[in-house]
């Protein structure tokens, strides 16, 4: 049986992933720019460092 929770939280990260894609398509992070920290992208979906390493 499927875990719901995990299912959630890569759902979650699958979001952020795109949202990151999007960023850095639109300019937002220029060529050679770092790209923000696990920490700080957990900060800025508002999910946990696990979640986002998951994805």
């Amino acid at each position: 049986m499927p875990n719901p929770v995990a299912s959630s939280c890569r759902d979650l990260g699958t979001q952020g992933s795109r949202q990151l894609a999007a960023r850095i398509k639109s300019g937002e992070y220029a060529a050679g720019e770092r790209l923000p920290t696990y920490s700080e992208l957990s900060n800025l979906y508002d999910v946990s460092v696990t979640t986002v390493l998951i994805t």
